[in-house]
Parts: structure tokens; C-alpha cells; sequence
């Protein structure tokens, strides 16, 4: 009889620890009004939205919504910017990943001259505030995670995810992924049917378990860390369940799990992020001021922030003169520059017997000029 109770005893145990290890509790969520925003990839109908939304945490019954793009998986903001790769494959089976950056004030999407992925499928990115640097989650086959390139949005290898050597067994592989305060790469694992958030080790690749969420990443999935309220938002598809599918709060302090609603739409994101600005000071400004070489008045003067380019106006045009350009660089601004605009008098050939210089008239300088010629 003993012996029943003890493995009675056991079996009980053995149940209370794996409650605890899933921790899949829905607990009151906190924190208020965290600004996210996100791409549509489409909805439970499977109508394709490709649009941006954006709203807050504790009322995803109003949104809005922003100009349409072509399909994207991988954006992260940073100091006024988004900045993604596209996603889709052409006609000829062309993996297009072109680079880009949206202003948040303007919503302008730019396209950088030539800067790609490279043909790497990019579906994940964060930056990193501990180390000043924006990271992406690359390769769904074989992921790593690469530094990118603000400038030119070339991809650098930093290590390579080990989906077979982990504390919990293999994972199938990745399916988001975010950076903390601390630093730390997160993701949540791909599974159909109780995905794992994971801690990634930046210098072997190997996946710590952090917490099992109970639910699935089937589907198209995306998640951000906000820095103020340390707290992960995930933004969950499953079309099996509209019950489920919506926007979660996962709290990093005991990794509890909120879900905070869903669209009317229950729409389905990619590219979530949180606009925090996280100890970022105030972006340092100089002043350019363009100036007319010939008359010496002020053309324009521009504000431009540190390291950026000046966007130079429209030279005046002087009659009998060729503007030929700026007599100071400012593709990368450091300091307030006055820039000049320089010109070059246009000579006009002349026709009068005698005037040698071609000043337009016959004078002693031109018998200089014609004696000095003879006698060299």
C-alpha cells in the first residue's frame, strides 16, 4: 500500500513540475498603451493585405492602417526608421530581397541603390542596444543570424543556430526573433503545437529553453522586445483557432504568458515592432547653409542629422556663367558646413580684327599680346 501512494505520490509531482516548467497561465497584463506596428501578411480568409498596421497594446480594437508593400518578413525600427528586407520570388524563381528603410515620420519607403540580402530569405530583426548593432535571423533551413549593414544592408555571418544540441532535444527550427536589454537573442521555436521561447548563445549557436508556451508557430509569426516594460510581444497566427490567434504579451520577469486580443480581421503580421526609442539621446543636428559664390547670398539652409547627407538646392542660374558644382563635400555631415556654389565665366568668341584677347575690342594690350607672339 505504501508503495502505491509513493508512486501516487510521485506521478503527482511529476505532474506539478511539468505544470510549472509550461507556464502557459494567462496573467494580468501590466503595462498600458506600448506603441507596435507590424506588416499584414493576409487574414484567416486568405486574402492577402500586404499593408502596414500599427496600433497599442491595450486596445487593438482601433488601428491604423498604413501604404501597401510588396511582401516582407523581416523589419525592425531604430531611431525614426524601419528597416527590412522584401520577400518574394519573381517569375523566374528569383528570390528578390531588396534592402529598404520607411521613415516612421513620413512613411516614405526608400529603397537603397543595390543593397540586398543577397537572395537570403531574412525573417526576423531586431536591434541591439547593447552593442549598437542591427541584427537578422536568416535561412529558415539553416538559420543564423547575421549583423546587417544600415548603410548598404549587406548581411555578415555572426553565428550559426545548433537546432540539433540543445537542452530540450531537437528543434525544427526558428520562427521569430528578438534582442533584450541585456543583449540576448530570443526566439521561439517552430512547432505545431507548443512552441518554446529560446535563448540563443551568440557564441556557439546553442538554444536554451527559457519557457514552453503551449501554443503553436505554424503559421507566420513575429515578435519584438519592448526595453521599458520588458516584456515580449508576439504577434500569434493559428487558423485553426480564432480563439488563439491574436497579439501576446509574454512578461520576461517569470516568462507569463497574456493574450492580449486580436483584429476584427484577425490579421495575420510579420515585422512587429515596438517604437520605444530605448536610451536613445537625441539624434545630433548640423547646420548646412548653401551659398551663391557670385552674389554671396544665402541660397538654403539645411538641418541634417550626424553622419547623413545634405540634400543640396538648386543652383542659381547668372547669366554668362556655368554653375560647375560645390566647393565642399557634405555626403556625410559632422559639423555645420557653409557650402558655396562656384561658376566659370562663359567666353564667347569674338569675330573683330585685332583683338587678340578677345575682350570684345582693339587696344594696346592686343599689339602686346600679337608683338610678345612674334618675338617668342
Amino acid at each position: 500500500m505504501k508503495k502505491i501512494v509513493s508512486l501516487l505520490l510521485i506521478a503527482l509531482m511529476l505532474c506539478m513540475c511539468a505544470a510549472v516548467s509550461a507556464k502557459t497561465e494567462l496573467a494580468p497584463f501590466e503595462s498600458s498603451g506600448v506603441r507596435l506596428e507590424g506588416y499584414i501578411v493576409g487574414n484567416q480568409g486568405g486574402a492577402a493585405i500586404n499593408e502596414w498596421i500599427g496600433f497599442y497594446s491595450d486596445d487593438l480594437s482601433s488601428y491604423d492602417i498604413y501604404s501597401s508593400m510588396d511582401m516582407t518578413y523581416g523589419a525592425a525600427y531604430y531611431n525614426g526608421y524601419v528597416y527590412g528586407y522584401l520577400y518574394g520570388y519573381d517569375s523566374s524563381s528569383v528570390l528578390h530581397s531588396e534592402f529598404y528603410r520607411i521613415s516612421i515620420a513620413t512613411r516614405i519607403v526608400e529603397f537603397i541603390d543595390g543593397a540586398s540580402a543577397g537572395g537570403e530569405f531574412v525573417y526576423g530583426m531586431a536591434y541591439n542596444y547593447a552593442d549598437n548593432t542591427m541584427y537578422a535571423l536568416c535561412n529558415e533551413n539553416n538559420p543564423y543570424i547575421a549583423s546587417v549593414d544600415l548603410a548598404t544592408g549587406a548581411l555578415t555571418r555572426v553565428v550559426t543556430v545548433d537546432t540539433d544540441t540543445n537542452d530540450f532535444g531537437m528543434c525544427l527550427g526558428l520562427q521569430t526573433f528578438a534582442i533584450d536589454s541585456n543583449g540576448n537573442f530570443l526566439a521561439l521555436t517552430f512547432s505545431a503545437t507548443s512552441a518554446r521561447l529560446v535563448r540563443i548563445n551568440k557564441t556557439n549557436g546553442s538554444l536554451t529553453s527559457l519557457v514552453n508556451t503551449g501554443l503553436d508557430t505554424f503559421y507566420a509569426q513575429s515578435m519584438t522586445y519592448d526595453h521599458a516594460t520588458n516584456t515580449i510581444f508576439w504577434a500569434h497566427s493559428d487558423y485553426s483557432s480564432s480563439s488563439k490567434n491574436g497579439i501576446y504579451a509574454i512578461n520576461m520577469n517569470g516568462y507569463s504568458i497574456t493574450r492580449l486580443g486580436t483584429f476584427e480581421t484577425d490579421l495575420e503580421l510579420t515585422c512587429l515592432y515596438a517604437i520605444d526609442d530605448y536610451s536613445e539621446e537625441p539624434a545630433e543636428t548640423y547646420t548646412v547653409t548653401f551659398v551663391d559664390g557670385l552674389t554671396g547670398s544665402t541660397i538654403s539652409t539645411v538641418q541634417v542629422e550626424a553622419g547623413r547627407a545634405a540634400t543640396a538646392p538648386a543652383a542659381p542660374v547668372h547669366e554668362g556663367y556655368n554653375f560647375t558644382g560645390w566647393d565642399t563635400d557634405f555626403s556625410c555631415v559632422t559639423e555645420d558646413l557653409t557650402v558655396t556654389a562656384l561658376y566659370e565665366q562663359i567666353v564667347t568668341p569674338t569675330s573683330l580684327l585685332g583683338d587678340v584677347d578677345c575682350n570684345g575690342v582693339v587696344d594696346m594690350s592686343d599689339g602686346s599680346l600679337l608683338f610678345s607672339y612674334m618675338n617668342g
